[in-house]
């Protein structure tokens, strides 16, 4: 196991639509969305992690277009 800290580096609310985008320090990007449910996307494993949803699929698409847009 990584003593690494991971930590959350940007954020973004789409609440309003499906829930809170974010991206953690170890470039990981996810959504919590909200009915509860969630996806994770790890770079390093290059899949995403969580429901395969199509409205889902989009919502991750869009907080992994808004992270990498705003690098």
């Amino acid at each position: 196991m990584s003593s690494e800290r991971v930590y959350v580096v940007k954020w973004q609310d789409f609440s309003t639509h499906y829930g809170l985008g974010y991206e953690l320090s170890n470039g990981t990007i996810g959504a919590l969305f909200n009915d509860r449910s969630h996806m994770t996307f790890e770079p390093a494993r290059s899949y995403v992690l969580g429901s395969s949803h199509p409205r889902r699929a989009q919502a991750v698409r869009s907080c992994i277009e808004a992270h990498t847009n705003a690098r």
